[in-house]
């Protein structure tokens, strides 16, 4: 990997584990002694990437528990006020996606130890789209044609 920042460029050689089971582990023996506060990685997405999930990371996989504002309905029908829609917060179950955490560790030349789970964030993910309700047809199909 190449660091780059500051006029200064740093190349770090690392060396990538993937055990039997699937679990990803790369280690970098020596970092040089350059202070940085953040560090961003992107990869080339496709089937040779070098990270490749399996299964879909934008499903919804649980379910929880969240206050939102819906539409009051009493027998089955919308409720108005002054010709307005009456909102009330109500608590609804919805499927989400569970959080992409990753195990970091960190190891310092003195010895000191970093330990964390970092949140790793899933892009090009699409909003899933209601269902589309079919109007009822009239009786009849067709407008019936008048008899001479």
């Amino acid at each position: 990997m190449v660091l780059q920042g500051d006029n200064v460029t740093i190349v770090l050689t690392g060396n990538t584990y993937i055990s039997p089971a699937g679990i990803t582990s790369t280690t970098f023996n020596t970092v040089p002694d350059t202070p940085f506060s953040t560090f961003e990685l992107v990869l080339p997405e496709g089937p040779y990437s070098a990270l490749a999930a399996n299964g879909n990371l934008c499903k919804p996989t649980t379910t929880k528990t969240v206050k939102e504002k819906v539409k009051l309905k009493r027998h089955g029908k919308v409720v108005k006020r002054h010709g307005k829609v009456v909102k009330v917060t109500r608590k609804v179950k919805k499927k989400v996606a569970e959080p992409l955490v990753m195990p970091t560790e960190f190891v310092g030349q003195n010895g000191a130890q970093i330990h964390e789970r970092t949140t790793i964030a899933v892009t090009g993910c699409t909003k899933s789209k209601p269902a589309k309700r079919h109007k009822k047809k009239a009786k009849g199909g067709k407008k019936a044609r008048k008899k001479k």
